[in-house]
């Protein structure tokens, strides 16, 4: 008895080891500009879960790829 409990044991740490993870991330090239930036005109636009209007009084800037933490 005391044999399968180590057996188990040992079975089930094991498996919380972290897995291998690869020496660097690849690179790869999709062909988007991270760094560009998109116009959005002033206007009205749906707002919310209700799609109620909503006015933005001035043009502004978004970057066209989403943001991550390191940007």
């Amino acid at each position: 008895m005391k044999r399968n409990l180590l057996a188990v044991a040992a079975c089930l740490l094991g498996a919380c080891a972290a897995p291998a993870l690869p020496a660097t991330t690849p690179s790869i090239d999709t062909g988007v500009n991270p760094e560009a930036w998109v116009s959005i005109p002033a206007g009205t636009f749906f707002s919310g879960q209700h799609a109620e209007p909503a006015l933005i009084s001035h043009d502004y800037k978004m970057m066209a790829t989403l943001v991550t933490n390191a940007q």
